[in-house]
């Protein structure tokens, strides 16, 4: 297997992962399912798809055409051309590598200060489920 078949089967895997994750949180929200049961299942399946995104991000851009087989590097530059305007709408959400560093990795505290909800609703991720699926897309 090559550098750069390995790199695109993780690259599909992650974005697979977050695909199924969105297709579940939209059918939560659209049989309007609430309570308790609802918010654990929203959090958990938006902290997972954090968690894949920034790895999909560091595949992306360390391994995907880093390491990539000489004799494919100029097709994965012009797919890398391509996609960056997807990978650049993912970006704009600055907060994501600091959400899985600090609230997912580290029990929501950023740099040993505890953080709470309100602060937690502050950071620039996708917090709705359409936010969710505009994310799924530029994967």
């Amino acid at each position: 297997m090559t550098n750069l078949s390995e790199s695109i089967l993780i690259l599909e895997h992650f974005a697979r992962q977050v695909g199924e994750r969105t297709k579940i949180m939209i059918e939560l929200e659209s049989n309007c399912v609430v309570g308790n049961t609802s918010v654990t299942l929203l959090t958990t399946f938006v902290n997972a798809n954090i968690l894949d995104v920034c790895s999909y991000l560091e595949e992306f851009d360390e391994e995907f055409g880093v390491t990539s087989e000489e004799e494919f590097k100029e097709r994965v530059h012009m797919i890398k051309q391509i996609t960056k305007p997807f990978i650049k709408r993912i970006r704009s959400w600055n907060d994501l590598d600091n959400v899985r560093n600090y609230l997912i990795a580290h029990n929501r505290r950023e740099k040993r200060k505890f953080v709470d909800w309100d602060e937690i609703f502050a950071y620039n991720i996708p917090k709705s489920v359409p936010e969710v699926c505009l994310l799924n897309a530029c994967l």
